[in-house]
């Protein structure tokens, strides 16, 4: 599966009124402690970029490889081939878990 079909990239209907609540209930840290895990975990060291307003931005391994927020309210690879490379698994799984701290889960 490419990384732009996968549906589990896309943020949440009214994403951008739970940024507010996500900061404020300090979600981000508790994003920031499981990205240090997976940096661990898979002996690989992000670039994590944030907006006030829109959240997460970008999250990358270097300046020619990562996943970032589009227009579209979506996750966008930029030289990602698919889910098996061995940045996009770990990348994902924080996509993943912010996607579920900003739902409050």
């Amino acid at each position: 599966m490419k990384l732009k079909d996968n549906p589990f990239l896309h943020l949440p209907e009214g994403h951008f009124k739970k940024i507010a609540e996500f900061y404020r209930t300090r979600r981000k840290e508790k994003l920031e402690e499981y990205i240090k895990k997976i940096e661990q975990k898979y002996g690989i060291i992000f670039k994590i970029f944030w907006d006030d307003e829109r959240g997460l931005t970008s999250i990358s391994h270097s300046p020619n490889t990562g996943l970032d927020l589009t227009n579209r309210d979506s996750f966008a690879p930029h030289n990602l081939p698919s889910l098996e490379s061995k940045f996009a698994q770990p990348a994902v799984k924080v996509i993943l878990r912010y996607l579920s701290l900003l739902e409050n889960k």
